[in-house]
């Protein structure tokens, strides 16, 4: 029973049989065979609508220049706003450094004393400074 088929599938159907891992479709039983030329013909029917749904949309957007203007008209507002985000960002990122030397340098001179009364640390200290024992 043959069925309507759309011109340009005509050379999907005129390609070879379709080929498994050793060629299970040329041994295969004719109902096998008839079940998968079935669904590759549904495959293409599948592949031949979505690929005009897909030219009449294309077709669309060239038509009416509307939204790609209000495409640009995003990708600007976008832009804008990124590059004002990263701006903003770089400089906080410079006041939080400025800020973490500070704090880093703060930190270690309350942690100088408490470091050189180690017994570790004295061994670092010039000779110089010496400790007596009382």
């Amino acid at each position: 029973m043959p069925q309507s088929r759309h011109p340009s599938s005509l050379f999907l159907s005129s390609s070879p049989p379709l080929i498994t891992p050793n060629n299970s479709l040329k041994n295969a039983s004719p109902t096998k065979q008839e079940h998968t030329r079935l669904e590759v013909e549904n495959a293409e029917d599948n592949l031949m609508q979505k690929t005009e749904v897909t030219i009449t949309l294309m077709k669309t957007v060239l038509e009416n220049p509307e939204p790609i203007k209000n495409l640009n008209e995003l990708t600007k507002a976008q832009l804008l706003y990124f590059s004002t985000a990263a701006e903003a960002l770089s400089t906080v990122q410079g006041e939080i450094d400025e800020l973490s030397v500070a704090a880093e340098g703060q930190y270690r001179s309350i942690q100088s004393p408490s470091f050189s009364n180690t017994p570790h640390s004295r061994c670092l200290e010039s000779p110089t400074t010496t400790e007596v024992p009382l």
